[in-house]
């Protein structure tokens, strides 16, 4: 590491030149957009399409509004059913990616299209009236197109090629074309005819309205609402809060795509790490725990000493500070350091920067962390490696150096409103460690010795904060500029993708209808099928749709129970799947957190990765709280913990003796858990098999729950759940549940031989079946 200090390049070189090319290129897709009968939000004809939902809704119908994101990464497509006395309703927020089988898909969302079709097919036979009533996109196109060009001449002429497809791939004008052209195609699909207008919303304006909306804080004022993303269509940074209309009001954008906290962490990861973008983030929060982490020197002991790199790292990001020292909330980039803003992704280290980090991984070398035959995945992948620590010291100190700025960013919105409530959204917000240390930080005592108030920060991230949110938030974007009675009940859960399941569909997936259909898949499964067990039956479901607790529920959630009770992984898919890039229940992997070997287990022998990558306990609101530590502001009863849903926070071990050896298998380096609590009401059948769990394992109502996916997003269809079965060969089955509650236990069934690492599991499985099945009280 040299000592060598960067000259500070803060803000654009070439800022007059910028603004004049982003005025050009504004109007330019002005014109286009005109042609295309896309209007911006705060248009004259938005205004009449605005008119007509008002009259709409008050005339006591309902309206539905689509929410298209054809563009970017994540594309995706949501319905939003709205009433003046009822407020908004989520009815689904349909992901690309998770019909397709690549992660963060960027291409036209056609399935996601397909999928709402149907969801709207199946309202109507269900006695429902619906008509597409208006559309809103995720990103405002006309925006995004003066944004970009405003950017790439920021330093001009070095800035010209940021916007070239390869150097940045994620933002391009290539894609933005692709949203512009989507529109048509998409009111094609829909049968409304190319007069039917469509609605431009600003992207971070839409991270801002469903996150808000959604939040259990959607009718109080002075709610702080940050969104830090890796950019929007006229910023990365921006700042809201409600008033007492409970509307939003924005208080800040920092108008850049430079000084980009999420481009930072993003570029800095992947560099750092060798993995490609979007895949770089989560892998190297989780390595950072195996770093120095301290910001300062302690003692005289090596592992008390301050972090180097951190230290000299610091230089990228200017934290400005106010008279009183306390701050102004701004951050800017060190683009002397940072250098995506003169060549893009394919040199975003300058020389300056390596001096301090060493050499980064090249662009052409990243590797798709998802693809199980690329060996360069070993480059990171264990801690017994001579140069891990370095690595990992190197990985704390962007951890460090993220947290740093976001807490100066809410300190000073703190400091400004009062305020004690926060929603955070945009990407970054999946960064569960920062999250919590804003709520270490910033507790009951510090509002105290501030004059805020005797409460800590209450704080709240949807499921989907990234844009796997974008359809959802431009829906809700529109439905807010309307005169609500309320803007709906908050979120309660996230299971939002498709719909559930049908039986045949499970059937036909394990057992192929068709001599042709079982070639092409190659595979052959066995199952059992529980439901016809006359000692359990098939589960009842209720009007909404949701399974009922009662004796035939708790029986198959019994034996699944049963099954990682004696150390076997056991998949489970059930119902709508989740939103967002966590699995919550429905789309799982179970383990037994008991293990203390579990952490390998899932990252050798069934996904493949890096095998410091931790593993995520879920569990009953009873046993999160006996082994962890809940902030006041995650566990207000006032919100039924609802915080606590979506496995957005990383959680200090209660008593870290006690949960490493109950529990060892969910303990991450650092002594934390990011973790979920599932609620009974809208999960009734993952909670009752975690009460079960518990039976078995003297009251431990934790289970461990991964993602029900291998190299591939989470999972959809029961032919790409059974895929994943498929692919790990640590599996010993998975669990399939149909509509009508019929239950399936699917396995592999090799006929004796061993294939691609898969064994005949119809043995094993059987005889487990029958020892569980002996103890039932009708035996």
């Amino acid at each position: 590491m040299s000592d060598n200090r960067a000259i500070g390049q803060f803000g654009p070189k070439t800022e007059d030149i910028s603004i004049e090319f982003g005025k050009k290129a504004g109007l330019t897709a002005l014109k286009l957009a005109k042609r295309l009968n896309y209007y911006a939000l705060d248009s004259g004809k938005s205004a009449d399409e605005l008119a007509l939902l008002q009259k709409k809704i008050d005339e006591g119908k309902s309206a539905y509004i689509l929410g298209f994101n054809p563009a970017f990464h994540n594309t995706n497509v949501a319905l939003i059913k709205v009433t003046k006395k009822n407020g908004i309703e989520l009815i689904c927020n349909e992901e690309e990616e998770r019909y397709s089988g690549k992660k963060h898909d960027h291409r036209y969302p056609k399935n996601s299209l397909e999928s709402v079709i149907s969801r709207i097919e199946t309202l109507k036979q269900n006695g429902e009236e619906v008509n597409i009533d208006a559309i809103a996109t995720g990103w405002d196109y006309i925006g995004a197109t003066a944004f970009a060009a405003k950017s790439a001449s920021e330093h001009y002429p070095e800035s010209r090629q940021t916007i070239i497809p390869n150097r940045a791939p994620e933002a391009n004008i290539r894609r933005i074309f692709q949203g512009f052209t989507s529109l048509g195609r998409a009111r094609r699909k829909l049968h409304l005819g190319n007069n039917f207008p469509i609605i431009a919303s600003s992207h971070h304006d839409n991270h801002a309205a469903a996150s808000y909306a959604l939040s259990p804080f959607n009718a109080q004022d002075n709610v702080i609402v940050t969104v830090i993303d890796g950019y929007g269509d006229d910023g990365s940074i921006t700042v809201f809060n409600s008033n007492k209309s409970n509307r939003l009001e924005k208080v800040y954008e920092n108008k850049s795509l430079f000084d980009s906290l999420g481009v930072m962490y993003s570029v800095l990861s992947s560099g750092i790490g060798g993995w490609k973008r979007l895949s770089s983030e989560g892998r190297l929060m989780g390595l950072a725990a195996y770093g120095n982490n301290n910001r300062k020197t302690t003692g005289p002991e090596k592992d008390q000493q301050e972090n180097l790199y951190y230290k000299q790292l610091k230089e990228a990001v200017l934290i400005k500070k106010s008279a009183d020292d306390k701050g102004n909330g701004i951050i800017q980039i060190n683009r002397n350091l940072i250098n995506v803003c003169r060549e893009g992704v394919l040199k975003p280290w300058s020389e300056s920067l390596i001096d301090i980090l060493g050499e980064p991984i090249s662009e052409r070398q990243l590797r798709n962390p998802d693809d199980k035959s690329d060996e360069r995945q070993k480059i990171i992948n264990s801690p017994k490696k001579p140069d891990f620590q370095d690595y990992a010291d190197k990985a704390a100190a962007v951890q460090m150096l993220f947290e740093d700025a976001i807490e100066h960013i809410v300190e000073y919105q703190i400091r400004k409103t009062g305020s004690n409530k926060l929603v955070m959204t945009g990407g970054t917000a999946l960064n569960c460690v920062a999250s919590m240390r804003l709520l270490q930080k910033f507790d009951k005592a510090w509002y105290q010795d501030n004059g805020f108030g005797d409460e800590g920060l209450h704080l709240w991230i949807p499921p989907f904060p990234s844009d796997s949110g974008a359809a959802a938030g431009a829906a809700y974007n529109l439905a807010m500029k309307l005169n609500l009675d309320t803007l709906g009940e908050p979120l309660q859960h996230a299971f939002y993708v498709g719909q559930k399941p049908k039986s045949e569909d499970i059937l036909d997936a394990i057992k192929p209808n068709k001599w042709w259909k079982a070639i092409r898949h190659s595979r052959n499964y066995g199952y059992i099928d529980l439901s016809a067990d006359e000692n359990i039956g098939k589960m009842d479901v209720d009007e909404n749709g949701y399974f009922i607790k009662n004796e035939k529920l708790e029986k198959i959630a019994d034996f699944l129970a049963f099954l990682v009770s004696k150390g076997q992984i056991v998949g489970l898919y059930q119902g709508e799947g989740e939103t967002g890039p966590r699995a919550l229940g429905h789309r799982s992997i179970l383990l037994d957190p008991r293990n203390k070997d579990a952490r390998n287990i899932i990252n050798e022998r069934i996904k493949n990765r890096a095998i410091y990558r931790p593993a995520a306990p879920f569990g009953t609101l009873e046993s999160i709280q006996e082994y962890f530590e809940i902030p006041k502001g995650l566990s207000d009863p006032n919100d039924q913990y609802n915080a606590l849903r979506y496995m957005v926070v990383a959680a200090k071990a209660k008593n870290e003796e006690k949960a490493i050896r109950d529990i060892p298998g969910v303990i991450h380096k650092d002594g934390t858990g990011r973790i979920q609590v599932v609620d009974p009401n809208t999960d009734p059948f993952t909670h009752e098999y975690l009460k079960a769990f518990g039976r078995y394992t003297d009251g431990i109502e934790i289970s461990i729950n991964t993602s029900l996916n291998v190299n591939s997003p989470i999972v959809q269809t029961p032919e790409q759940a059974l895929h994943v079965l498929r692919d790990a060969p640590g599996m010993l089955g998975l669990l399939m549940i149909g509509d009508d509650g019929h239950a399936y236990m699917a396995y592999h069934n090799e006929s004796g031989t061993q294939k691609n690492g898969r064994t005949d599991n119809s043995e094993k499985i059987n005889r487990l079946y029958m020892e569980w099945s002996a103890h039932l009280p009708n035996n």
